[in-house]
């Protein structure tokens, strides 16, 4: 049987918004990140989150979210991406829905606008 980890949360490391941010997971009381297969098509594996990087969690109880349903993944299943629209509110979704939502995103930030065709590109969407 595969290895089960919860959606717990979001971790940003920049403090930009909007902005991507790394989805945290939870499993025998530690914290994970997804990294992607060499696809990055499903999920290769899960790395523990840095001790130091533990406070910095915002568990998504204390979000507005999209009201993504999953919660459990494993290794092998399709990875997801999440995006912080504001303070207090982050979209989640699996990546075969990225292109649909950045349709729709508009930002005038050049810099945010290469994240998402960099991000689009890197996950096989165009």
């Amino acid at each position: 049987m595969q290895e089960t980890y919860k959606l717990v949360g979001i971790l940003d490391l920049f403090g930009v918004v909007p902005n991507f941010v790394y989805p945290v997971f939870e499993k025998d009381s530690q914290y994970y990140f997804l990294v992607y297969d060499e696809n990055a098509k499903k999920i290769g594996r899960f790395e523990p989150v840095k001790s130091s990087c533990i406070s910095r969690i915002v568990y998504l109880s204390n979000l507005k979210t999209n009201m993504f349903q999953q919660t459990d993944f494993s290794k092998n299943s399709e990875p997801i991406f999440v995006f912080q629209l504001s303070e207090n509110e982050v979209f989640i979704a699996p990546i075969s829905e990225a292109a649909n939502f950045f349709e729709t995103f508009k930002t005038e930030n050049s810099i945010l606008k290469k994240k998402i065709v960099d991000f689009l590109d890197t996950v096989g969407i165009e």
